[in-house]
């Protein structure tokens, strides 16, 4: 059944089956049996990621990507995906250690979509994110002024 699945997706993408099934053999070995991943693909602790369905990683193409694009996961935290689910292309994910991205099933993140989470940000079914979008879940700066209060 999943080479019928892993066939289907390379030739819905112009993608070579033997590079795929490998891509799928390496996750297994790595204990995430459902993540397949195009070239140019890096995933830092990959055994945070877990999804119900399969998870296809700059596997699709839009027709304004390359294959060359570098797609870079850094799950510290967790990624949970509930189904069926497509990361496209050029692409930055960043979880924070005690961050959690919630993805719900049939939807994608376009092409050069970045988030970086340090809490928690949930995508519901359905969702379609289009291209170039940036996602964060906290400013990163802290604000110093005289009558500020601390706790």
């Amino acid at each position: 059944m999943i080479l019928r699945k892993i066939k289907k997706i390379a030739n819905e993408n112009q993608y070579s089956f033997v590079l795929l099934l490998g891509s799928w053999i390496y996750s297994f070995l790595r204990g995430n049996k459902s993540l397949i991943a195009a070239q140019n693909v890096i995933i830092k602790n990959i055994k945070n990621i877990k999804s119900d369905g399969l998870l296809l990683i700059a596997v699709s193409y839009n027709g304004f990507t390359c294959k060359k694009d570098l797609t870079v996961l850094n799950i510290r935290g967790k990624l949970i995906v509930k189904g069926d689910y497509s990361i496209g292309r050029g692409c930055r994910i960043d979880v924070g250690p005690k961050g959690l991205i919630e993805i719900g099933k049939g939807g994608y993140v376009n092409s050069f979509t970045n988030f970086i989470i340090s809490q928690k940000l949930k995508i519901g079914d359905g969702c379609a994110i289009s291209w170039n979008c940036q996602f964060l879940d906290e400013d990163f700066h802290d604000i110093q002024y005289e009558a500020k209060k601390t706790n």
